[in-house]
């Protein structure tokens, strides 16, 4: 009886007697490969950031933070001058 991953999904089709031989030789042959070239491997190296995209990324964020602050003052600013403007003429309205 074959094991379960050696077992054909379609049992009514037999596979050829010498492809067992290659899936288990190409098997062997994934297991011996070094760690770097193994697919799990790499997809483990590939998915950590460097420490120099991380500095990147951060130096770009602070130059973003750098250029904004100012804008964001003036808009405070602003805001604050259209308020008392405001009220100036509610008080000389309310006067009058």
């Amino acid at each position: 009886m074959l094991s379960a991953p050696d077992r054909n999904i379609d049992e009514r089709r037999p596979i050829h007697p010498g492809s067992y031989q290659i899936m288990n030789a190409l098997r062997a042959h994934s297991r011996n490969l070094p760690t770097a070239s193994r697919p799990s491997a790499r997809r483990s190296k590939a998915a950590a950031f460097t420490l120099t995209e991380l500095l990147v990324v951060m130096v770009i964020i602070a130059i973003l933070i750098a250029i904004l602050l100012p804008v964001v003052g003036r808009i405070q600013e602003s805001a604050r001058r259209t308020t008392c403007m405001s009220n100036v003429k509610q008080l000389a309205a309310a006067a009058l």
